[in-house]
């Protein structure tokens, strides 16, 4: 009797840090049953470090019209090569993703569209359909995002594969689901407010499952403890009280001015654990722009982290209070109980996101009172309930889901 298959489509960053634990706790609960993993753009790296072996559109070019593909590919290729995805996948990538445009919207409708949404524009449904009767996939499962992850959940609602949704953080990100003019058979959430907002918003009830994000499931991991103890002790802070600031650049400015908020911050801060011998600063910034960011000035009490060499969660950890701008950074230190401020209207242009208002943190609207916010929530933390939080299990959970679809 053959394996049933379970196919994954997943990007990268946050998008496949929720899908490979995942993975990995389905083979230990179904020995049967055979995970495959399309892992796309930057999530392909991910998946080979973490000891995957990921397929990418480049394995499935056979299924596309290759020399329209080609020919798009290499047209579209110069403006979106990344450092981290292969030539071949790219070309691939781009080049089936637009073809299939051009298909649904004729050449001028497909050119109108990706000079406006770029490669938001894309969902290759039909391209997926194809993976999806080639892999003989018996359950779907992705993520929140769009393009092939949502052309993946179309495609096999259109074959009558069952698929599943995993939205990774707060309800916004919901709302990609509400556009479709299908439910996935289960949504799994992270917490409640997601939940209620799906259920608003018409899915059945029955779908919508809060289980958690496995990306933040070894937040609940005793090694976790260990890791962060560890790190004090290598800086020598051990009775420190450590500030972690998750910085990136401000997408609403241009220019160098993309920097503001977080010279700001990190000038405040320098200057603050300077001042106080009981506190240090944990300077972390987005994998994507840490290269860019401003050096601080050598101090014993001052660490600036190598994104790419540092994993986040025992820095979370081991600090007292984080400070970020909309980071989900700040997300992952509430669900491990740690205090969270975040900056918000500040300077610095419109707010695209609040953690305030979703429960994760207190609001920071100035920046005089920074400083005596984090001696607050230091010196004398406040008691509530959070809404986010994790018991270590929500790949189990999300496991269990597949499984009862098969």
């Amino acid at each position: 009797m053959a394996k049933k298959r379970i196919l994954f489509v997943t990007y990268g960053g946050g998008h496949i840090t929720m899908i490979l634990p995942v993975m990995r706790a389905l083979r230990d609960m179904a020995p049967d049953v055979e995970p495959v993993l399309m892992a796309l753009t930057t999530g392909y790296n991910q998946a080979r470090i973490a000891g995957e072996k990921p397929l990418g559109f480049a394995d499935f070019a056979h299924l596309a019209d290759a020399e329209s593909a080609l020919k798009h590919g290499r047209r579209l290729l110069g403006e979106n090569a990344g450092a981290n995805v292969s030539e071949a996948e790219s070309l691939a990538y781009l080049g089936i993703s637009y073809s299939e445009l051009e298909e649904d919207l004729g050449p001028k409708g497909a050119a109108d569209a990706y000079a406006k949404k770029g490669r938001a524009a894309f969902a290759p449904v039909r391209f997926m359909e194809r993976v999806i009767q080639e892999c003989r996939a018996d359950v779907v499962v992705a993520t929140n995002s769009p393009r092939a992850e949502g052309a993946s959940l179309k495609a096999a609602n259109r074959l009558g594969v069952p698929c599943i949704s995993l939205i990774d953080l707060l309800p916004y990100q919901a709302k990609i689901l509400t556009k479709n003019d299908f439910w996935p058979d289960r949504i799994c959430v992270l917490a409640e407010p997601t939940a209620a907002y799906l259920r608003d918003h018409g899915a059945p009830e029955e779908r919508v499952l809060i289980t958690g994000n496995p990306a933040f499931d070894g937040l609940a991991a005793d090694s976790l403890r260990v890791d962060a103890d560890r790190f004090l002790g290598q800086k020598g802070w051990r009775g420190k009280a450590p500030v972690l600031f998750g910085g990136h650049l401000d997408v609403s400015a241009e220019g160098d001015a993309q920097l503001d908020v977080v010279r700001k911050t990190s000038s405040i801060l320098e200057a603050y654990v300077k001042e106080r011998e009981d506190r240090a600063l944990i300077l972390r910034y987005h994998p994507s722009c840490w290269l860019e960011m401003p050096r601080p000035d050598e101090h014993p009490n001052i660490h600036f982290s190598i994104t790419p060499e540092e994993p986040i969660h025992p820095l979370i950890v081991a600090s007292s209070v984080i400070v970020v701008q909309n980071s989900t950074v700040g997300l992952e230190a509430s669900i491990a109980g740690k205090p969270v401020i975040s900056l918000e209207y500040l300077e610095a242009g419109p707010l695209r996101m609040s953690w305030a208002a979703n429960g994760v943190s207190r609001a920071c609207r100035d920046w005089e009172d920074l400083t005596a916010m984090i001696d607050q929530d230091i010196d004398a933390p406040a008691s509530s309930s959070r809404p986010f939080k994790t018991d270590g299990n929500a790949s189990i959970r999300i496991g269990e889901t597949i499984l009862s679809l098969i």
